[in-house]
């Protein structure tokens, strides 16, 4: 009966199916993380930290210009009005991917610090190489398609986790790894060209006032998402630069560990954000009320029971995805710190896509700015002068404190124009 009812349940509600495709998803990356932890030594397996938290930044820039604004121009729109937005969305993901695929590799040549080598010398051809497959991923967000969704993506990680099972067992050195997993995408994209060559518009056919919305739109989303990845692994590349690859392998693990709650934001988000988006492109502000609420409420809910097993289970969730030569370190005390960081999270990123619902996502970008620059100024000044993982993740806690209380007043201030109090 219970199995009968998970079936229904991924079938036709479309929570389930979002927050069942990321746990599959999230599951096979930390056995992928698991793994490599376990089969390079903390000074390569920095090396491939840093590279993953690099990438991570580019391909949110990416995202960040184009999905929020093909999201908002397609929800409720006609079949011709959403095929130019996508075709625009295709000829803007080109573009982005060349234009940073060129800067990275012109960068590389003056990288000398070898915590970055490996991220500048592959993350070019990532770019290029994994564009149609990501395009994909877009469209199937927009469609709240979870359920294919979920295919592309889960097929992507399992096949890079066979890859990872090799590797352990053969020995293959880093840069092995580096080609595994653009290859891995590469086959994802040339496989969505094939089997889903109807949705993508092969055309470069640009409709200027189609193009001119989502680049104003995309643009506040644009800073706000690379900020926001900035924030995150923020301490990934300051400790990297300052204390070394060993270090930032280190701190790495519990920030992998939280990302159970990521995993939970994203899939809430990719659901909220065209229910909310709907609602205010028909002017249906009461529904818009009751969406967030509903939504914040479950979300901090479930966050507070993963933060409690977390805590409890510290020593042993850090010997389980890092192994036992990271339990006799500060991770087990610095997941202690980080996981009640992200109890504020819900308030902070629900709120933000309400503002993006009602078009004001330069909010977004000047809490972000904000924020940055708070923990920026924090870390620099404890790296300096007192440098410590501790010292680094009370400093983290703090400003993720401020954005929180930054992001509940912009959405108080702007959302009361629209008769709405969360």
């Amino acid at each position: 009966m219970l199995l009968s009812w998970l079936v229904t349940q991924l079938r036709q509600n479309k929570n389930t199916q979002a927050l069942g495709g990321n746990i599959a998803v999230a599951a096979l990356g930390f056995v992928n993380y698991a793994v490599l932890a376990r089969s390079l030594t903390p000074d390569v397996f920095g090396q491939w930290v840093v590279f993953l938290a690099g990438v991570s930044l580019i391909e949110m820039l990416r995202t960040g210009l184009i999905l929020p604004a093909l999201i908002k121009y397609t929800a409720a729109s006609s079949h011709e009005s959403q095929k130019q937005y996508r075709q625009q969305a295709w000829w803007m993901g080109w573009a982005i991917s060349a234009g940073l695929s060129l800067l990275l590799f012109g960068l590389g040549f003056f990288s000398v610090n070898p915590s970055f080598r490996l991220f500048f010398r592959f993350s070019p051809l990532f770019f290029l190489l994994s564009l149609p497959n990501y395009f994909i991923v877009w469209y199937y967000q927009a469609e709240r398609d979870f359920l294919r969704l979920l295919a592309l993506r889960g097929g992507t990680f399992l096949l890079f986790t066979t890859g990872i099972i090799y590797h352990y067992f053969e020995g293959k050195d880093l840069e092995w790894v580096a080609y595994l997993y653009i290859s891995c995408h590469g086959i994802a994209s040339v496989a969505v060209l094939f089997a889903e060559h109807r949705k993508i518009p092969f055309s470069f056919a640009l409709h200027r006032k189609s193009l001119q919305k989502m680049l104003h739109f995309g643009k506040y989303s644009f800073g706000t998402s690379g900020l926001m990845e900035v924030y995150k692994n923020l301490e990934i590349y300051l400790i990297g630069f300052w204390m070394g690859p060993t270090a930032a392998a280190l701190y790495h693990i519990p920030l992998k560990l939280t990302e159970g709650f990521e995993l939970l934001l994203r899939s809430v988000i990719s659901n909220l954000y065209p229910l909310l988006a709907s609602e205010v492109n028909q002017s249906r502000f009461g529904s818009f009320q009751r969406l967030l609420r509903k939504y914040i409420r479950f979300t901090s809910l479930l966050h507070l029971g993963v933060a409690l097993g977390v805590f409890i289970f510290a020593n042993w969730i850090v010997n389980l995805l890092g192994g036992p030569q990271y339990v006799n370190t500060p991770a087990p005390a610095l997941l202690k710190i980080v996981v009640f960081m992200y109890l504020l999270s819900p308030l902070d990123r629900l709120n933000g896509v309400a503002l993006d619902a009602v078009e004001r996502p330069e909010y977004n970008l000047y809490k972000m700015a904000l924020a940055l620059l708070v923990k920026g100024g924090g870390l620099w000044l404890v790296l300096q002068f007192y440098p410590g993982l501790i010292a680094v993740a009370i400093v983290s806690f703090m400003a993720h404190l401020f954005k929180a209380l930054l992001s509940v007043y912009y959405v108080r201030k702007i959302l009361e124009k629209y008769k709405i109090r969360i």
